[in-house]
């Protein structure tokens, strides 16, 4: 029985709502007969490409959007008896497996690392990506010879400079879960 033409194009209107309802329509359960393959080849032609692009453009982006975070504010390095102290938060590029949690002591003049040192420890929980349990440190400040480093979680740790060793908040350790990114 040949198809008629209704069913060669998709019903007007209800498109967006059921872009392949249209197409339970050229095969019913009455007349079991083959498609020809001109009709399958206009099937792209006749679906409207929005109905399908714009839903998906969405989905992805919601994905993208939850699933990552904006990156760390840049924390200008300080400089103390010719030393410049910084807070590099990637730690992939220092061979660290770890981002944030570092501060480094440089040469002032030659910018030569002297020594780096862990503020504290983030603990990372393999259920989630890693980029949203980050902490990175926002602020350091020199005050009476101490270094103030703070954090994302607005926790603030005391450096000792002349032992390198953290005298206020030592032994922090973070679990890992999700932060507040920012956004």
């Amino acid at each position: 029985m040949p198809q008629s033409a209704d069913h060669a194009r998709p019903p007007v209107g209800r498109c967006w709502r059921r872009p392949l309802a249209w197409l339970n329509s050229i095969v019913s359960a009455e007349h079991r007969t083959a498609i020809p393959v001109q009709q399958l080849m206009n099937i792209g032609r006749l679906m409207n490409p929005k109905a399908i692009l714009l839903p998906l453009v969405f989905v992805l982006g919601a994905i993208h959007a939850y699933a990552k975070r904006s990156p760390p504010a840049e924390v200008p390095p300080v400089t103390y008896q010719d030393i410049k102290y910084s807070a590099p938060h990637w730690g992939a590029f220092n061979g660290r497996k770890q981002n944030g949690q570092y501060i480094q002591a440089r040469s002032a003049e030659t910018d030569k690392l002297l020594w780096e040192l862990r503020i504290y420890e983030v603990k990372y929980d393999p259920k989630l990506e890693s980029d949203v349990q980050d902490i990175f440190i926002t602020s350091l400040k020199v005050v009476e010879g101490h270094l103030e480093v703070t954090n994302e979680a607005q926790d603030k740790f005391v450096v000792d400079l002349s032992k390198r060793k953290v005298i206020k908040g030592a032994k922090r350790v973070y679990e890992g879960k999700p932060r507040d990114s920012g956004r």
